[in-house]
């Protein structure tokens, strides 16, 4: 059986993919690989032409932007399509991605640590994945600042300039400092370190970055940009056992989607040192979160503290940038916004059991963070 690998990228996470996949690929000796170019600058005759003509059985594909495969996956729509990346609908008949909210759950976790005060994410490219990973990353962060951003790779790839220039500095700008911005694709990143440049925002004093996938474009930068990166072999692994599947008469087909666990951190200059928090503010804060949502008042906090009032204020501003009091309604927010999406409570009693007043009060405050009313944002979470 013949399988056409469409392949764009050399950089060392997609060759992590590529190994798992060929690894597999060994050990069945029906299957005969080949490998087709996606970077040339001509598709249609360095991939197009002599794909059709090799007649392959199923395609596997790891590539940045699907424009290309419109036409391509409409002459071959006989044989299954297996995605090593997330792609837009009708593309592939499966995707193997990695797990787009424990990237976005690690990334928050190393921001909050290095004293982010926002936690936001920017994707580029397709609308249908912008949609998809936005989605995934307020299940993390809920009402977390998003960007998306319609740019090409080779946008990505360029000195920012114009109005892709302009929208993107508009945006990081507007994030309260120091703002965490988290992205999922390896180009994206680098791009906003040079737009920071560009702007006069510093990295990381005003914005500490994340990157996913490429590490490779992530060292060129100053400083270097801090990565997540998913489990490369796995995925590839797991992309060629789909692809056997489609090929194998009888077999169950794999599902449209199969996400993998998996991802580990590195941490580099693009997100500074971790930030200094103090005992008192650092057991203030696990208090908040912890029982925001049970009563907790700000005097209660200074009382807990053990401090004097304007004391407890002062330490806890200068190391959090923010109030006793808007952590807690925060909290409170971001506990309603995980109701409102997982559960059939009321909204009144979604309002009473986080700890607000009334639920004209708690309309009023959901509205002011959220940008919707607690229905709105329960419909469009449920879709």
């Amino acid at each position: 059986m013949r399988v056409a690998l469409i392949w764009d990228s050399t950089a060392m996470r997609s060759q992590q993919v590529l190994s798992g996949l060929c690894r597999l690929a060994d050990a069945e000796a029906r299957l005969n690989l080949r490998r087709f170019d996606a970077q040339a600058a001509d598709f249609r005759e360095a991939v197009t032409k002599p794909l059709l003509a090799w007649k392959p059985h199923g395609v596997i594909l790891r590539m940045d932007d699907a424009q290309d495969l419109v036409t391509l996956r409409k002459k071959l729509s006989g044989i299954p399509f297996v995605a090593a990346c997330r792609m837009p609908a009708g593309i592939a008949d499966t995707m193997v991605v990695g797990n787009a909210q424990e990237v976005a759950r690690v990334s928050r976790d190393h921001l909050l640590s290095r004293g982010a005060r926002t936690i936001a994410l920017l994707v580029a490219g397709r609308s249908s994945s912008a949609e998809v990973l936005t989605g995934l990353f307020h299940q993390t962060v809920p009402g977390g600042p998003v960007l998306a951003l319609p740019i090409s790779t080779a946008q990505l790839r360029s000195e920012p300039k114009g109005a892709v220039l302009r929208a993107a500095g508009d945006w990081l700008r507007s994030l309260r400092k120091p703002a965490g911005v988290l992205t999922f694709t390896g180009e994206v990143a680098p791009f906003l370190s040079r737009v920071c440049q560009k702007i006069g925002l510093r990295v990381p004093k005003d914005i500490q970055l994340i990157g996913c996938d490429d590490p490779d474009v992530c060292m060129a930068c100053t400083p270097h940009i801090t990565t997540v990166i998913p489990t490369g072999e796995q995925i590839g692994e797991a992309a060629m056992e789909a692809m056997l599947r489609h090929l194998t008469p009888g077999a169950t087909p794999p599902p449209l989607e199969i996400r993998i666990q998996g991802c580990t951190l590195t941490a580099r200059g693009s997100t500074g040192q971790a930030a200094v928090v103090s005992r008192s503010t650092a057991r203030t804060v696990d208090l908040i979160r912890a029982q925001a949502t049970k009563g907790l008042t700000t005097s209660k906090l200074v009382r807990a503290s053990r401090q004097g009032r304007s004391t407890f204020y002062k330490q806890f501003r200068e190391t959090t940038g923010t109030t006793p009091g808007k952590e807690l309604r925060e909290s409170r927010i971001a506990a309603a916004c995980r109701m409102l999406e997982s559960s059939s409570a009321t909204i009144s009693r979604i309002s009473e059991q986080c700890g607000f007043s009334s639920a004209n009060y708690f309309a009023q405050v959901f509205r002011r963070h959220i940008g919707q009313s607690p229905g709105e944002y329960r419909s469009a979470r449920r879709g």
